[in-house]
């Protein structure tokens, strides 16, 4: 163990000091700089370094490997090796990276201290809101007044004998702790949630567990200029892995089968595979026991496989649906339990797409298929005696007759109130008399002529009654004209749906209703099928 210089001026010559000290055999070195400055000065002057260091492999003790780094060695015949972290391909880095651009004007990488400051702000929002979600009044004597209790005394202390204010404080701890402590073990959160640090969760002693590191690893190739770049995954409890799709499933011990039975999982779907009909009526009897219960095309293409291939002995179990990639990237369904090691095999009515073929190997499709539409013919329309309303809802015929009869007994008070209405005529007894055209009954037939675009004998003098009779008009020109366009057109055409012809005919209408099955093919084609086309 050597201590490096406090100067970060001194690391080249300290390099070369530490070159004559050490002797010609491999030497692998591992690297704990106390912040990421340093660290980045120090490979910096490991790059720039005038020996030989083909004998020595450099290890990076920390997750600062950052791509600039990468880049310094990736021309040079160095071998070192760097863990990282952070996932650089979430939005939340994107986001953090521009606000700390903005905020500090650094336009380097996210640093590992950030990144693990981001997740912990997370991790103590939701475990708080993990506590308030079971009992959302926890907190209500702990906050009281701008000021903070514990056990009902004010603050919390340490020494309970340092509060000479209250001397009866007893010695105790923070009364939700306890409480907080237990929802924070229990605490899952990953990318979804939008860490930046990939899964958080916490063993019984509050250790973090089950979380993956990228490895990076630059191996000197003395025939070409440029190192072999080599990136693994490393995974908390489990180990290395060589391909970082597998690196998100943790493998699992199976302990129900034999060493040399091939775990094969299926779905029931019929006819690929079945359940006997005997063994659902009687599902006691001793030959509805393991692998005979199931009959179907898959069920044949196994017992054909165990003909074929010496030493094929497998158990089929039922797994639930196909699979699909989840926003972590991980998989469920069979396809999860294939690559955590659950299973060997899938046999079943699976359908191979571009994003399962990136993770397990399919064999020679036996059916190919594709999506298809079926819905029910349109029926014709029928034409009924009142068919000539159908232009028009039921409720633009019930504004209609309230609109005649209101505008009817506007003109009728208006015709009574206005003295222009009124008019003087002698009787034939010689006497005179005042009448007025525009009774309750001649109102309802000046109206209804003008709604039907007709005359009459009568037309209002006033200027209240022209006004009311002009506004008449021109709603009867708009109604009559609209409802005119929309009876020839439904008179001369048959009104069908529109047919569906494509995913977007479907996809634009809402009058039928459609499903898929959850993780399937299907729902990852309505999913990113507009993408990828």
């Amino acid at each position: 163990m050597y201590d490096l210089p406090a100067d970060e001026g001194e690391f080249e010559t300290y390099l070369m000091s530490f070159n004559m000290m050490r002797n010609n055999e491999t030497n692998r070195i591992l690297i704990d700089c106390s912040s990421p400055k340093r660290l980045k000065k120090f490979l910096i002057s490991v790059r720039s370094a005038q020996f030989n260091q083909v004998n020595y492999h450099y290890v990076l003790a920390n997750y600062d490997f950052l791509p600039y780094d990468q880049e310094m060695f990736q021309n040079g015949n160095i071998n070192i090796s760097g863990f990282n972290i952070i996932n650089k391909d979430g939005r939340e880095y994107w986001s953090l990276k521009k606000h700390l651009k903005t905020t500090s004007g650094s336009g380097d990488d996210v640093s590992v201290e950030a990144a693990v400051g981001h997740d912990a702000m997370l991790v103590a929002w939701h475990g708080f809101a993990k506590c308030l979600q079971a009992n959302d009044s926890l907190f209500h004597g702990t906050f009281r007044h701008r000021r903070f209790f514990n056990r009902g005394f004010p603050g919390i202390y340490c020494d309970p004998l340092s509060d000479r204010t209250h001397p009866s404080r007893p010695f105790s701890s923070f009364e939700h702790g306890k409480t907080i402590g237990v929802a924070f073990r229990n605490l899952k959160i990953g990318a979804r949630e939008g860490t930046l640090t990939g899964n958080i969760e916490f063993d019984r002693f509050g250790n973090r567990k089950n979380f993956d590191v990228s490895v990076v690893d630059l191996v000197s190739n003395t025939k070409a200029t440029f190192n072999r770049k080599e990136v693994l995954a490393w995974r908390q409890g489990y180990g290395f892995f060589t391909n970082q799709t597998v690196a998100q499933h943790s493998r699992k011990i199976q302990h129900d089968y034999k060493e040399d039975q091939v775990i094969v999982l299926t779905n029931l779907v019929a006819p690929f595979v079945m359940i006997k009909r005997e063994c659902v009526e009687m599902s006691n009897l001793t030959d509805c026991e393991g692998n005979n219960k199931f009959e179907g095309y898959c069920i044949d293409l196994l017992k054909l496989l165990s003909g074929k291939i010496e030493g094929f002995n497998y158990m089929i179990k039922l797994g639930t649906k196909a699979g699909s990639k989840q926003a972590d990237g991980s998989w469920d369904g069979m396809i999860g339990e294939l690559l955590n090691g659950n299973a060997h095999a899938v046999v079943a009515s699976l359908t191979i797409n571009q994003e399962r073929e990136r993770v397990v190997d399919f064999s020679k499709p036996f059916m190919t298929t594709g999506i298809s539409i079926m819905i029910k013919k349109p029926d014709k329309q029928e034409f009924s005696v009142f068919s000539f309303m159908q232009p028009l809802s039921t409720e633009i015929w019930m504004y209609i007759i309230f609109a005649y009869i209101g505008v009817s007994v506007v003109i009728f008070l208006v015709s009574r109130f206005s003295p222009y209405e009124w008019r003087v005529e002698e009787t034939s007894r010689g006497g005179f008399t005042i009448s007025n055209d525009f009774s309750v009954y001649n109102c309802l037939w000046f109206t209804l002529a003008a709604f039907m675009q007709q005359g009459t004998d009568i037309l209002p003098r006033s200027i209240s009654g022209r006004i009311a009779s002009s506004a008449w008009w021109f709603f009867t020109m708009i109604i009559v004209s609209s409802y005119t366009a929309n009876l020839a057109a439904f008179l001369t055409l048959e009104k069908m749906q529109a047919p569906i012809e494509s995913v977007e005919d479907l996809a634009k209408q809402t009058k039928i209703k459609y499903g898929i099955q959850g993780g399937g093919s299907t729902a990852s084609f309505f999913k990113v099928g507009g993408e990828g086309r």
